[in-house]
């Protein structure tokens, strides 16, 4: 049985980063989900608070800095939880080295540099930039090394 090929540095620090995102997406889902469940507590509590008549006020003021309705915040979190599902299954296909694994980056992370693009150019923050580069990276350590995995592939005699 033949052994697979070490995992190189860049690939390890792939791994690390998707699982970093996957972990980031999850505790964040759990938040948003958490925070969509007492949601209706929360505006209960503000009713029974010594500011009942402030509870109006209140909810203005919870909506605006969250402009968020309960809804939004449960879809917002279900969307999280599935992207950090997905996430944790690319790195561990990764981690195993399996070309639908890296096909499967290459192509989550191509959609998602143009509206980083759109994002930056919006608004310029050094995150959004440095998430930006490190996605570049990515794209193109995977489309390089796929490439020659294909080149190789092709190469080879069928027996």
């Amino acid at each position: 049985m033949a052994h697979p090929p070490q995992r190189t540095k860049m690939l390890l620090a792939i791994i690390f980063y998707k699982c970093f995102t996957a972990g980031l997406l999850i505790f964040t889902s759990i938040t948003l989900l958490t925070a969509y469940k007492n949601y209706d507590a929360l505006m209960d509590f503000t009713d029974q608070y010594s500011l009942v008549g402030k509870r109006e006020s209140i909810k203005f003021i919870l909506n605006k800095l969250t402009d968020f309705s309960a809804k939004k915040i449960e879809l917002a979190g279900i969307a999280m939880m599935l992207y950090g599902i997905l996430s944790l299954v690319e790195s561990i296909g990764l981690w195993y080295q399996k070309i639908w694994a890296e096909i499967l980056v290459l192509v989550m992370v191509g959609i998602g540099v143009f509206p980083e693009i759109y994002e930056i150019a919006k608004e310029v923050k050094p995150v959004k930039i440095i998430i930006l580069i490190i996605n570049l990276i990515v794209f193109g350590y995977l489309a390089h090394k796929l490439y020659k995995e294909f080149q190789h592939r092709k190469s080879i005699p069928p027996s």
